[in-house]
Order: C-alpha cells, then structure tokens, then sequence
C-alpha cells in the first residue's frame, strides 16, 4: 500500500488539462452507445474527435508528444496501408473512391484516438476512478440485458428501446437474433452479438480483480458488490447468446490453462463461475420456458456441422456457412494482391473478379469478411497484417514487461488488461472492422498504464529525476 500512497500524492502532468480527463470518461460512458443509428450521432466518434482535438493543443503547446512501441508499429500500419493505397488508386472509379475515403477516415481517426490516449498521464487515484466508471456502466448495461432477455421472451414491457434497435422482424427471429424460440437480448446496444463483445472486456477485468482479491485496491470498496458484479457481467454475456463470445472466452480459459501457475488459478475460477453462473440461468430459463439452454445446445451443433460440411450448408446461406465463404472469397483475392492487397474497402469491387464460382453471389457483392485479420491482409496484403500485428504483439509485450516490473497493485491491472488483449485479438477472428473503436480505446489503455508503470519504477528506485527521459 505504500506505493499506492506515494504515488496518489504525486501531481500528475494530466492535472494541467482535467478536459481531456473528463473526455476520457465520457469515453468509456459512451460505449455501449456505438451502435446508435444513423452512424453520424454515434457519440464514440464526437467524443473521441473533441479528445483528439484537446490533444492536438496540447502537442502544439508542448511541442512533443510521446511515441511508445505501439506508436510505431500504428505508424507502420499506416505506412503499408497508403503503400497500398498508392499501388492500387489508379484503377479506382469514384464510387470505389468514396468506400476507402469512408473506410480510411475511421483508420485516421483511430489512429489519433489511440494517440490522443497514450499521451494522457493518469495517476492511481484516476485509474480507479475509469476502472470503476467503466465497471459501474457495465453492470448497468448488463442489468438491462438481463430484463431484457425476460422481456423479449415474456412479452414485457421496455424489450425494445426506441433510436437503439428496431422490433424484430419474424426472419430474424427465426435465426439470427432468435433461435430455437430463444430471443436473445441486446441491452442498450443495436445486436446481441455487440452486447457479448462490449461485455468480455469488463468481465474480464472484474472478475481478475476479484479473484485475486485486488478489488478493493481498484473496484468498490465492497467485496460483496465486486463479487455480484462479476455474477451479473457473466449472466448477462451468456444470455446475450454470442457465440463468437463464447468461443473467444473459451479460447482465453485454454490459453490461461496453458500458461503460468497464476493464468491456471484464473482459469480453474472462470470456469467455475460460468458453471454456477450457467446452471442458476439454466434453472431460470427452464422453470420460465425461456428455452436458452435448447438454444446453445442446437446452435453449437449447428456450428460444428458447418465446419464439418462447410460447402453443402455453406450453400444454403446460413450464417456461419457464409463467414465460411467470406473466409473463402478473402483468400481468393488475397492471393492475386499478396504484398500490398487490394486497398480499404475495396472487396465488394474487386471481390467478383476473383470470387470462386461456387460463393453465393451476394457475398462476393458486399464484400465483408467478418474478421479483422483476413480485412486487415486483403485490404493491405501481408505488410499491412504484419505491421496491425505487430501493434497487438506490442501491447502484450508492454503490459507483461509493466507487470513483471511493478508492483502492488498496479501489477493485477496489468494481468487484467493483458487477457483483454488477448480476448480482442481471438475475437477479431470473428468479427469487425478493425477500426472498431473500442479496440483502440484497448490499446490507449495500454500505452497509459505501461506510462504509469514506468513511472513508478522510476519512483520506487528512487531515479525520477535521473531518469526524466524514461520517467
């Protein structure tokens, strides 16, 4: 505690501009609302503009601003994606144009939210604060899911929010936002499927910290809200229905399985608090005709038949069976354009000139791949992939050196925040864009806390001064 101590006493650099603290809040405060409709009210995007715009006086006013490993590999990506650009713009036409301006925009923007974010400076006391903000909303989100999956199925009040998500129509109740006479809710957020990713980061971090007792330092001072709050995150993420969720979160368990002796601990704790977590829903769902578990049981084996006869049920257009065509078309594409790729948004153009003839002809014609890897290689070919890669080796290369390296408590939140890294990276398999921006908003969090973590280095050895171009 004596760290905690020092450095809650120390003034931060951040102090001198609190707008951007409070832009940060806001921040996190406006997530769950990403997919608000139109997409020009998103209030993500004013939000990150109006902190990017702070940032940039405060570079002019300064005269530098800080580039850490992370910083430049997303300067490297940048680089390989207008390489790409340069090589591929002279066969564009104006419409093909106007989706990479579209597509290359979001790029620049999150390109200046993740620097925006790497240059504040928090000190312990802040980070607890956007810890528990961030929590708190969380839990509220995750409450409203969980009336929302009694509400959708019992035919109570408040189950659609209007400007949020529309009533179902009788085809997606029949497959993808119901199945199996299940109707899965999507709280505040327009899909079920974005409810199970938004939910996987606070989830994570929530139940780390509270499974090794280091809630306290960050969360509520309550241990008995932390512990409820963890039961509700992780109810609300299985009656969210995401499967792309639940294989990211299966994924994460294996790999901690696999690692160190404390990733084991963390494994063996998740698992049992998604059992008890899964039958206490389970005796809900069926003493209230809910149907959730006949749910997950029929959509998991219709998964595993779509990998196993991926071409006959492929055909048929259901939802896993076109991602495996999406998969297919990348590729194809892919290896006519292998070193540069194709440019931003550019697969619904160039997707039917080399879409094998056995695809369904609408997947060719939007040109989704439905995960962030195969976007980012088809769109910048393989020195694009390995520079977005090398920004994600980044961060979980920066935040285990911050936890080998500091010390209580800041070392747990770095444990947290490398397995939200690690569930971004698996989930991104399954989904996009990779300008998403909550996925930078990840790795800002990493630059900061990696900042903090040297910096109390720095303050515990006693070489703040000595060291001020590393501190």
């Amino acid at each position: 505690m004596s760290t905690l101590t020092a450095i809650s006493t120390t003034k931060t650099r951040s102090s001198r501009i609190p707008i951007a603290r409070v832009l940060l809040y806001l921040l996190v405060l406006s997530f769950p609302f990403f997919s608000v409709e139109p997409k020009i009210f998103r209030p993500d995007w004013w939000i990150g503009g109006a902190l990017i715009v702070v940032f940039a006086f405060s570079v002019l006013a300064r005269g530098r601003f800080r580039l850490d490993p992370i910083g430049h590999a997303v300067l490297w990506f940048n680089a390989a994606v207008l390489l790409s650009t340069a090589v591929n713009f002279w066969s564009w036409e104006a419409a093909q144009w106007v989706e990479f301006l579209t597509l290359w925009l979001q790029l620049i923007f999150a390109t200046l939210l993740y620097f925006a974010l790497s240059n504040l400076k928090l000190s312990i006391p802040e980070m607890r604060f956007l810890l528990k903000l961030w929590i708190g909303i969380a839990v509220m989100v995750a409450l409203y899911g969980l009336y929302q999956a009694l509400a959708r199925n019992l035919d109570l009040p408040f189950a659609y929010v209007p400007h949020l998500h529309p009533e179902l129509s009788p085809s997606q109740l029949e497959w993808g936002l119901g199945f199996a006479g299940y109707v899965r809710p999507s709280s505040v957020l327009r899909e079920p499927t974005y409810l199970g990713n938004y939910l996987l980061g606070p989830l994570l971090i929530a139940a780390i910290l509270t499974f090794f007792k280091r809630d306290q330092l960050w969360l509520f001072k309550s241990r008995g809200w932390n512990r409820a709050s963890v039961f509700i995150l992780f109810a609300a993420f299985i009656t969210s229905f995401s499967l792309a969720g639940y294989i990211t979160l299966l994924s994460v368990i294996l790999i901690a399985a696999l690692l160190n002796r404390l990733s084991r601990k963390l494994a063996l704790r998740l698992i049992g608090i998604g059992i008890v977590a899964l039958i206490l829903i389970a005796i809900v769902s069926l003493s209230l005709d809910l149907r959730l578990v006949s749910a997950i049981v029929g959509r998991s084996k219709w998964a595993v038949q779509t990998v196993i006869l991926a071409e006959e049920i492929g055909a048929l257009g259901t939802s896993e069976g076109v991602r495996l065509q999406e998969i297919i078309l990348a590729l194809s594409v892919w290896t006519h354009y292998p070193m540069v790729g194709i440019g931003l948004n550019q697969l619904q153009f160039v997707g039917k000139l080399y879409a094998p003839e056995m695809l369904l002809s609408y997947v060719a014609e939007a040109g989704y791949t439905h995960n962030i890897w195969l976007e980012v290689l088809v769109q910048s070919g393989a020195l694009g992939l390995f520079f977005f890669g090398l920004t994600w080796f980044q961060a979980l290369r920066m935040i285990r050196s911050s936890f080998r390296r500091s010390g209580e408590p800041l070392r747990w939140l770095c444990f947290a925040l490398f397995f939200v890294l690690l569930a971004t990276i698996i989930r991104g398999l399954m989904g996009g864009p990779f300008t998403f921006t909550l996925y930078w908003f990840y790795l800002g969090l990493t630059s900061i806390v990696y900042n903090l973590a040297r910096s109390e280095e720095c303050a515990r050895s006693g070489s703040l001064e000595e060291n001020t171009r590393f501190c």
